[in-house]
């Protein structure tokens, strides 16, 4: 509530535009800003490096945004959950003053896949967050986000499934031991995984 110091000296009666000499006007009377912001929505999209869009129900300060605090869940009770939270090194841009999209890192997804429960579809993406995860603009006194429980757990308002194929990207054949290691670029099945379908050759063009 703002109460003005002083008030506009005018004509009276006035007729027709009248010019009004206002002084400096005082403040009486503030109140600061105590109201925590929220996480209003999040969308997460699992495809490729993967993306998280992050809506606040007011402007958030972009420096406070912190993706460790952000943690995914499989359901919103918490019960018997599949949780990973987000790496401090996930990067954080701003779209407005009120949205963020935050891209989780490499190791994050790997995380996230190999929990076979959690963020196969939207039913089972659910995100829960502490009061670190971002702070608003109060001069004073920044006030902290309004936490989100584990057994309260935020359903994603969208979510995009994961459309992009796993690639081997090298492998190590050791003779010696009879071993051969395989590395994706990302976490795989292993119970889909099928050794039949593996073949070794001397060169890299088939018949060459």
């Amino acid at each position: 509530i703002v109460a003005l110091g002083s008030e506009p000296v005018c004509p009276n009666p006035c007729f027709g535009v009248c010019p009004c000499t206002i002084g400096n006007l005082g403040v009486a009377k503030f109140a600061p800003d105590k109201t925590e912001p929220k996480v209003s929505s999040v969308e997460v999209d699992m495809n490729g490096s993967g993306k998280l869009t992050v809506v606040f129900s007011e402007t958030v300060t972009g420096k406070s945004v912190a993706p460790q605090a952000l943690s995914l869940q499989s359901n919103a009770n918490g019960a018997q959950a599949q949780v990973v939270a987000l790496s401090a090194s996930a990067s954080v841009t701003k779209k407005s003053h009120t949205t963020y999209e935050i891209q989780p890192t490499a190791d994050d997804m790997n995380k996230i896949k190999a929990q076979r429960k959690l963020c196969i579809a939207q039913a089972s993406c659910h995100v829960i967050v502490s009061s670190a995860f971002a702070t608003d603009t109060a001069t004073n006194t920044p006030n902290k986000v309004e936490a989100i429980a584990n057994t309260k757990a935020l359903l994603v308002k969208a979510f995009g499934d994961d459309k992009t194929s796993p690639k081997l990207t090298h492998f190590a054949l050791d003779m010696r031991e009879g071993e051969l290691t395989l590395t994706f670029d990302e976490t795989i099945d292993a119970d889909e995984f099928k050794v039949k379908e593996l073949t070794l050759q001397a060169t890299t063009s088939a018949g060459a």
